[in-house]
């Protein structure tokens, strides 16, 4: 742990602004020679200490914290397709008799249905920002020179960063969902079972 302390620099997070510290650096580059030699510099006393510190300091309650809000995303989706599917017909009842700009006392299936649908695009909407900043970490470049050829490189970075981003299986499933949840909020509020279903 001193030694880390020390070397605090070495053990920074990843930023936007530098996607590659040192501590990656040097990862990366013994990873390009072979397994052997990446292993033997994992297997260092200072390559220990500085992974559990990173892992402690800026992965862990990251991780935890994403974990918890894609489980509740994922609740919420699933109860709000339920809910949605079942109360189709009421819910076209409910927008043909004038919707929430109707009379109405007390909250119905189709209400509740609404509400969960627009919680659900709020959610969803979030879970999409995620992967923008996903993609944007993915494209980031360690330095941007001053002047005309900034933005040439942010957009090489960029087109050169998507691509690293859509070969990785994951994230074309995540794509996938966030794009099919919306489809199926328009669905229910354009009044289209079948597609909701």
């Amino acid at each position: 742990t001193l030694q880390v302390i020390a070397l605090r620099n070495f053990a920074c997070a990843p930023t936007e602004e530098e996607p590659h510290p040192p501590y990656t650096q040097l990862f990366k580059a013994c990873e390009a020679v072979s397994e052997t030699q990446l292993s033997a510099l994992l297997d260092t006393n200072l390559m220990r200490a500085t992974t559990s510190f990173k892992w402690d300091t800026y992965v862990r309650s990251r991780v935890l914290n994403r974990l918890y809000k894609y489980m509740v995303h994922f609740i919420l989706a699933g109860v709000t397709m339920v809910v949605s599917t079942h109360t189709s017909a009421a819910n076209a009842e409910f927008h043909e008799n004038g919707g929430w700009g109707g009379e109405w006392t007390e909250l119905s299936a189709a209400m509740v249905a609404d509400l969960l649908q627009a919680a659900l695009l709020v959610t969803n909407s979030l879970v999409l920002f995620q992967e923008y900043r996903q993609l944007r970490l993915t494209s980031a470049l360690g330095q941007h020179p001053d002047g005309p050829a900034q933005s040439k490189i942010v957009r090489q970075g960029l087109c050169a960063g998507g691509r690293k981003y859509l070969e990785d299986w994951w994230n074309l499933c995540d794509l996938c969902g966030i794009l099919a949840l919306y489809v199926a909020s328009g669905a229910h509020f354009f009044q289209a079972p079948t597609v909701l279903q």
